[in-house]
């Protein structure tokens, strides 16, 4: 009984084996079917079973942007026109500090200045000792012409005394050469008055000459101190003091740099003219217009949004920076609620600014999803559900959808579009 019991049971665990073995390879089997299955339906449908259609619109488009706070109106410190190229930062008040009326606020290096007002300082010493020499010259050749003149006028007066006695009583010969020194006198009297007034025109020459080379020196001298004085820019008012930037080295200035007549190196701005100016990026042109409401979110306060409008963009994009390859649309939006006492230029912020398409040529918006379209070379296309594919043109797009243009009537059903199929 025992040797039948032990018989049977090692039939029954061989064929449990056996069975084991075949439903295994069963469930693999039927595995693999049902995997092929799945992946001939995927080649049909796409690879996800979503249900993607032609929608009726209206389609929203959301733009981020990032800026600053900037104020349109300031006082601005712009290196000055003084000779002196390249002029070079002496001094320079740190970004954000108050400043009070009078205060300095930049101050470019004056020792090529201050060098030549030394030189021009040592020509005054000299044209005022020119004109000095010059008057006293002056001064003792008018003397001695005068004194020549008198000495000249008193032989004519003996001359004339002596040629005026009667004739009889000295000899023919006498009153001749009393004659003679009579016209001699008078010749010398006449010279005499020719050279004293040859030295007085002289000395007003010599005299003119020194004056005006010692005004000349004056005025240069002059001229120098003012534009040293130039060099220091004031604070005509109150304000905080805002750095700009060094488009040469992509920074703020800092002492020590060198700029050129006319660069702006510092601001005060009117806190009170304060707007937001964002990059729009040239490929995003059209993205957004002027009218538009924008949210404005601080970096210095995350968290809080102020609301606020589109109010201008402009035509030309630039590049932000020399060594940048972007090229970007300013964006000034208007900000009503800024809390003054909080906020300061130049703080960064991000923008979104949200499009709203309701219609398009009068017609009411077809939208399809962007994961049923395909951009090739040639021509735009949508996965339709069923395979197969059909050429569409688009227009607006945001994140999830496109507006349809041309394509599917609306309600039609697509699939994803997955890889290059054609």
């Amino acid at each position: 009984m025992s040797l039948v019991s032990d018989k049977q049971s090692n039939v029954v665990r061989s064929h449990g084996g056996e069975w084991a073995r075949l439903l295994t390879a069963s469930v693999v089997a039927l595995t693999v079917v049902v995997i092929g299955c799945a992946a001939s339906q995927a080649d049909v449908t796409g690879t996800t079973t979503l249900d993607l259609r032609v929608s009726a619109g209206p389609l929203t488009i959301s733009h981020h942007m990032t800026g600053k706070l900037v104020a349109e109106e300031a006082v601005e410190f712009s290196a000055p026109n003084v000779g002196v190229f390249p002029l070079q930062i002496g001094w320079l008040a740190s970004e954000g500090s108050q400043v009070e009326p009078g205060d300095t606020v930049v101050e470019f290096d004056n020792s090529s200045l201050a060098s030549n007002l030394e030189q021009l300082e040592t020509q005054i010493e000299q044209a005022e000792t020119s004109l000095e020499t010059a008057l006293s010259t002056a001064a003792t050749d008018l003397a001695q012409a005068a004194f020549e003149l008198e000495q000249a006028q008193s032989t004519l007066r003996r001359a004339r005394i002596e040629a005026d006695i009667p004739e009889g009583l000295k000899s023919e010969v006498e009153m001749a050469r009393l004659r003679l020194e009579l016209e001699k006198a008078e010749l010398e009297e006449t010279q005499a008055v020719r050279n004293l007034a040859s030295s007085e025109e002289a000395a007003k020459s010599d005299v003119a000459v020194a004056e005006v080379e010692l005004e000349k020196a004056l005025r240069a001298a002059a001229n120098a101190e003012a534009k040293i004085d130039r060099l220091a820019l004031r604070a005509p008012r109150q304000g905080i003091v805002v750095v700009q930037e060094n488009y040469v080295d992509d920074r703020p200035f800092q002492i020590g740099d060198n700029v050129q007549p006319g660069m702006r190196v510092v601001r005060l701005p009117d806190l009170d003219t304060m707007v937001v100016r964002a990059d729009l990026f040239d490929v995003d042109d059209g993205a957004i217009e002027t009218g538009l409401d924008a949210e404005i979110e601080l970096d210095a306060f995350p968290g809080e949004v102020l609301r606020g409008r589109v109010r201008l963009i402009d035509r030309v994009a630039q590049q932000p920076s020399r060594r940048s390859s972007r090229r970007v649309f300013s964006v000034v939006i208007d900000v009503p609620e800024l809390d003054r006492e909080r906020v300061r230029p130049g703080m960064s912020v991000r923008v979104s600014v949200e499009r709203r398409v309701d219609t398009v040529n009068g017609e009411s918006v077809r939208l399809v999803p962007r994961s049923a379209l395909q951009q090739r070379l040639t021509e735009t296309r949508v996965a339709l559900y069923r395979g197969g594919w059909q050429s569409v043109e688009i227009g607006d797009c945001s994140s999830m959808h496109c507006v349809l243009l041309e394509g599917p009537e609306l309600g039609t059903r697509l699939r994803m579009a997955v890889g290059a199929e054609s």
